[in-house]
């Protein structure tokens, strides 16, 4: 079997300028409980969707077609001290105050309203794709969510996509994330249909793979297409190993991941285009002068991705993380340095 070399010429890992975790550093969440310190009368015909503190006030959002409205309310009494109406057929939602504007969400029209805080005339609007569940923002761009695992961020003038994030407990993708809360550097999320608030960090170590490239001896070239479909599912292979496949064990040790329904596999998405130099080194072993491809492009992918990130974490005092490079063992990795320093 031909000698592989596999470069992995540009990797990003999104930044990490968060706090230390509360969370252990084991791949599961800490689950936190709470205290109610006051509760304050409030309209039962209004079905809130979004909420701000403002300047003693409330900024509600209030939901429903034909009842949706954008309020200032007096948080002691509850009582409405101004109103707009947000007319038929938008079910009103999200709220956010930036920069003397409030934006609101609606559900399902793909459309948002821009308003002056002051005086609440409409003063633009916005499209978005998708559903429009809850809105926060960190100060410089609008956050939003879409009732998937999902968050987006966009920015506040072109309301372009700036970047997204994929929110998971674990390996578990947290669906149905609606009101959203932007508090000291993270994102505190509203579970729709369930009796929890998620904790989100609007920074994940999650490794991205911008250009791959390898070097393989193939031996003769038989078939050439067949040829380059192997390196391709091998490159496939090998880049899950590195980020993505983990062997599961039950308490008496036995393999839970045992097929490749349990294996949590890259998607076409997820991979870069891939660049291969090929050499034609005849095999002396046989007749044709070929050799065995099958495993040969997945076996040096994880190591060549493993040593990438450790690399690029390097400056940070990172020098050892274990396969696979999951968001959260990469993201635990970079705190613990940091905070040995």
């Amino acid at each position: 079997m031909g000698g592989i070399l596999i470069l992995l010429l540009s990797l990003a890992t999104l930044d990490c300028r968060t706090p230390t975790p509360k969370a252990t550093f084991n791949d599961k969440t800490t689950v936190y409980g709470y205290e109610v310190v006051h509760t304050f009368p409030h309209d039962p015909n209004a079905f809130t969707q979004g909420l701000v503190f403002h300047e003693g006030n409330f900024l509600e959002s209030t939901g429903e077609v034909g009842r949706s409205s954008l309020r200032r309310v007096e948080i002691d009494s509850g009582k409405v001290l101004q109103r707009v109406e947000v007319p038929p057929p938008y079910f009103a939602e999200g709220i956010t105050l930036l920069k003397g504007k409030i934006y609101q969400l609606t559900w399902q029209q793909q459309l948002g309203f821009v308003y002056d805080a002051l005086t609440f005339e409409k003063i633009a609007q916005f499209n978005y794709t998708g559903q429009g569940w809850g809105l926060a923002n960190d100060g410089q761009s609008l956050i939003l969510s879409d009732g998937s695992n999902r968050i987006r961020f966009l920015d506040p003038e072109t309301f372009q996509v700036q970047r997204s994030i994929a929110v998971l407990d674990g390996a578990t993708p947290i669906e149905e994330l609606n009101e959203l809360e932007y508090i000291k550097g993270e994102i505190y999320a509203n579970i729709w249909h369930a009796n929890r608030i998620a904790r989100v960090d609007p920074q994940t170590g999650t490794v991205r793979l911008d250009r791959f490239a390898a070097a393989v001896d193939v031996g003769t070239v038989v078939n050439p297409l067949l040829l380059e479909g192997q390196l391709h599912g091998g490159y496939a292979a090998g880049i899950g190993q590195a980020l993505l496949e983990d062997a599961v064990y039950d308490s008496q040790g036995q393999l839970l991941a045992a097929t490749l329904m349990d294996y949590a596999m890259p998607r076409a998405a997820d991979l870069p285009a891939f660049k291969h130099t090929i050499a034609s080194t005849p095999s002396p072993n046989n007749a044709l002068g070929i050799k065995g491809v099958g495993e040969l492009p997945t076996n040096g992918a994880p190591a060549a991705i493993a040593n990438a990130v450790l690399d690029a974490l390097a400056a940070d005092g990172v020098t050892h993380i274990e396969l696979p490079l999951t968001p959260m063992r990469v993201w635990s990795a970079l705190h613990a340095a940091r905070g040995q320093r």
